[in-house]
């Protein structure tokens, strides 16, 4: 898979929260699998990105100070990757599922633009 490196953004929970970042709103990742049910496996697919979960769309220092620093009381699904790709290699066929979100990713690195 791919992600951006996250700059030095404070302490270190802020620092841990744009790691997460880097990989919930920019991370893809690739896959070649062997599966028999392709309808099933476009159905994982679709499943895997972190927009599904219920947390999406702030940075995850954000979730994660709401969740009282516990990481169990943070939705799983935030903890995937921005967008997927897998390869069914018997078929050939290939499917993507998410989106990259670099709005997100720049709040939570705290750049400003100018």
């Amino acid at each position: 898979g791919i992600i951006p490196l996250s700059p030095i953004v404070g302490d270190d929970v802020k620092c841990m929260g744009s790691t997460n970042d880097c990989i919930i709103y920019c991370g893809r990742m690739y896959y070649a699998v062997d599966y028999d049910d392709v309808e099933e496996l476009k159905g994982y697919v679709k499943k895997v990105p972190s927009q599904n979960s219920k947390d999406y769309g702030k940075p995850f220092y954000v979730t994660f100070k709401e969740a009282g620093f516990d990481f169990f009381k943070v939705d799983a699904g935030m903890f995937a990757p921005a967008e997927v790709t897998v390869n069914e290699i018997n078929s050939g066929k290939t499917f993507t599922s998410g989106k990259i979100n670099t709005g997100v990713l720049l709040e939570s690195f705290g750049v400003e633009t100018l």
